[in-house]
């Protein structure tokens, strides 16, 4: 059996046809959509690869090339990259199989090519944050395999898939006590959750409030413009949601977004601000359980909580995985996957020897003081 893998800079026409037939298999990430806004927003150019077994399509991957500075993120980073190169490939939610008894071929070829493209193009880093979570194949050991047989480092991630398709009571008490408690406190104390359809209001009830929560008092002028590029660009209002939930006296408790795609609502930017903490407002609580809701009225049979860590190394891991266990999902682990050049590899090992070895640090501004 001979896979070949052909590669095009601009969609072929069934691209999204061939997503919808895969359903729940294919993520947003995958979507011609998402191409076209990682080119608009001057995060690199996609490639869409297709591998056929003869005139059948087997499997599909959209991956983003890129050579996007790293300025900002150390001198000895950036004194590397200077000397051995940053062009990086990055692609999410793939490669998407469309033949599930050839993925473990089809997923060698992608990344055969992807070697071969890599040493024409100067690629030193290649990063796959794995397979779609909906998909049967996410934490699969043997595609796994045919990553690290390939020189790829893997690290394990999960997350928590919340079924949609039970009624809404049934869905309510699939919910962890702790989690129909907080839905019912803040109901008691008036908070309510409001859905967000315009720009201006997008804007200052949800991302100012946001970047302040997240980002303290630093300027936020180039986060609001990338914002509304990505507002603005097409198709965006039709996967996109963004909900707040507000205080009787309008006050903005907490934000969440979602984005919708082959039955699948999968959660983005959430954020709370401190008045709910300090008023013991469970904010977000109310918040999910609509966005549960808006997403079965959109017809999704699944929701995704967006990450967790399968051994939490830290208080706020810790903390993230208690509230989004509490949702009664499915738990689904499966390896994200990186590719250095060896140069790159080599020489992050030595710098990091000789730091260890004299004590040396970053002269990043950022952090002094």
């Amino acid at each position: 059996m001979r896979l070949v893998v052909s590669m095009h800079h601009v969609p072929p026409p069934d691209w999204d046809a061939s997503l919808a037939v895969a359903g729940s298999e294919a993520g947003l990430l995958q979507s011609s959509f998402w191409g076209s806004l990682m080119a608009a927003l001057g995060r690199g150019h996609p490639l869409y690869l297709t591998v056929r077994d003869g005139e059948k399509v087997v499997a599909m991957l959209l991956a983003i090339h890129s050579n996007r500075s790293v300025a900002g993120k150390g001198r000895a980073l950036r004194v590397l990259t200077t000397l051995v190169g940053m062009g990086r490939i990055e692609f999410s939610d793939g490669p998407v199989i469309l033949d599930g008894s050839m993925a473990c071929a089809a997923v060698d070829a992608l990344l055969e090519w992807l070697s071969r493209y890599a040493r024409r193009q100067g690629v030193r880093i290649i990063r796959s944050s794995g397979l779609s979570p909906s998909s049967p194949l996410a934490g699969d050991g043997q595609l796994a395999a045919a990553y690290t047989a390939r020189g790829y480092e893997t690290t394990p991630w999960a997350t928590y898939l919340v079924d949609l398709r039970l009624d809404e009571e049934a869905l309510f008490m699939s919910l962890d006590h702790a989690a129909r408690k907080g839905i019912k406190k803040a109901g008691r104390e008036g908070v309510h959750v409001r859905a967000l359809t315009d720009w201006d209001d997008y804007r200052n009830s949800f991302l100012l409030p946001y970047l302040g929560w997240t980002r303290g008092a630093e300027a936020h002028d180039e986060d609001l413009a990338t914002a509304g590029r990505i507002w603005e660009h097409p198709g965006h209002h039709e996967l996109y949601c963004y909900y707040v939930a507000e205080a009787n006296d309008g006050t903005v408790l907490a934000a969440l977004g979602m984005y919708l795609f082959n039955g699948v609502a999968t959660e983005i930017t959430s954020g709370v601000a401190p008045a709910a903490i300090e008023r013991k407002l469970p904010a977000q609580d109310l918040l999910h359980w609509e966005m549960f809701l808006e997403a079965r009225r959109a017809g999704c049979h699944t929701f995704n909580l967006a990450g967790v860590a399968p051994q939490p190394a830290s208080p706020k891991e810790e903390n993230i995985r208690r509230f989004k266990k509490k949702w009664g999902g499915r738990h689904v682990q499966f390896d994200r996957f990186e590719w250095r050049h060896w140069l790159l590899r080599s020489a992050t090992h030595l710098i990091g020897f000789v730091r260890g070895r004299h004590g040396w640090a970053d002269a990043n501004p950022a952090k002094a003081g």
